[in-house]
């Protein structure tokens, strides 16, 4: 995955920031609509919901922050925004490319955190 230097750390780490920023708003969006427009979501029970829409909110938050910290430059705010952001993959992993795009991203992202000032 780009070993060949065509793509930075940062690259990588602002990929996964406006993933799980965009993700996350997407999901959110999406349930709360489905929720609205069908009185309840007959394939899920409403404290699955309320989870899935807690934990996109999240991520939505963590995104915002982790573009912040890369953009600022601040570590432990990239950390804050990276630990958020990881709970939404893992309460819809019955979809299985969240989880996999955000454990390929959370170690470049990881490793840009060591490079950080």
């Amino acid at each position: 995955m780009c070993n060949d230097g065509s793509c930075t750390l940062r690259c990588k780490a602002l990929f996964l920031a406006g993933w799980s920023l965009g993700h996350g708003l997407l999901n959110l969006i999406f349930y709360l609509h489905q929720y609205q427009t069908s009185l309840g979501l007959w394939f899920m029970g409403s404290n699955y919901f309320i989870a899935i829409a807690v934990f996109s909110a999240l991520s939505v938050v963590g995104g915002i922050l982790m573009l912040v910290a890369i953009f600022k430059n601040i570590k432990w705010l990239h950390l804050l925004g990276l630990v958020l952001s990881w709970g939404l993959p893992v309460v819809i992993a019955y979809f299985i490319y969240p989880l996999v795009i955000h454990i390929v991203f959370t170690i470049c992202a990881c490793r840009y955190y060591n490079e950080m000032r």
